[in-house]
């Protein structure tokens, strides 16, 4: 999506080189997918979830307002 769209950041970190990062965002497997440093996919993301995922960021944004 990051290639795509400029609105959209997406980092990789190698989890053995950046340990803090491991420790910072609790790590429990590879691939960890963030969404606005939340909300957490486990293994690799569907299409489907990685929607999903930011729908909710969306909907609790939109809910704070």
């Amino acid at each position: 999506m990051a290639l795509h769209n400029s609105n959209i950041r997406a980092e990789m970190v190698m989890a053995g080189e950046f340990p803090h990062l491991v420790q910072k965002y609790q790590t429990r497997g590879v691939p960890q997918t963030l969404i606005n440093g939340g909300n957490e996919i486990l293994g690799k993301p569907s299409e489907q979830q990685l929607i999903a995922g930011i729908q909710n960021v969306l909907n609790s944004v939109e809910s704070e307002e």
